[in-house]
């Protein structure tokens, strides 16, 4: 992993290095902008995105791991870059959260990336995921309103 613009080790630029990673694997998260999920609640998004992920989750746990190790990304399909994309990005989100936080990363870099990107994406991931996905959906068509999410 690169940290950009040889910033000091900290959870801002770890968020920012994997949205570099994100965009390294040339392609949209088309999940986030896709009408393929039709459901409001967020107990079908969840389990829809799982069952899909499913599919290529083992090749994509290598594909942490390759990169770990080798520094680039093996080739991948279309779907699997997708789903990659997808955990980066979630990855990204919860380190955001932590972005101002004084605490020092606990973990050297390959601990701390198979944890974010493995580990806790399995236990936590997929619902973050889903989550992210309904209520972008209920953003885009309730823009001016302040009606309850469906995910409250």
């Amino acid at each position: 992993m690169h940290w950009p613009n040889d910033e000091p080790r900290s959870w801002r630029a770890l968020y920012h290095a994997l949205l570099g990673e994100q965009l390294r694997l040339r392609i949209h998260t088309a999940f986030w902008q896709s009408d393929c999920l039709p459901l409001e609640r967020f107990e079908s998004v969840q389990w829809l995105l799982a069952d899909a992920e499913m599919n290529v989750a083992f090749e994509l746990d290598q594909a942490v791991e390759h990169w770990l190790v080798q520094g680039q990304w093996p080739a991948l399909t279309e779907p699997q870059k997708m789903f990659l994309a997808v955990r980066l990005e979630m990855a990204a989100q919860l380190v955001h959260e932590l972005s101002g936080s004084p605490v020092a990363i606990p973990l050297d870099d390959a601990e701390l990336l198979r944890w974010l990107l493995v580990t806790w994406w399995e236990r936590r991931g997929v619902s973050n995921a889903a989550r992210s996905w309904l209520l972008n959906k209920w953003d885009e068509a309730h823009p001016d309103e302040d009606e309850e999410s469906p995910v409250d």
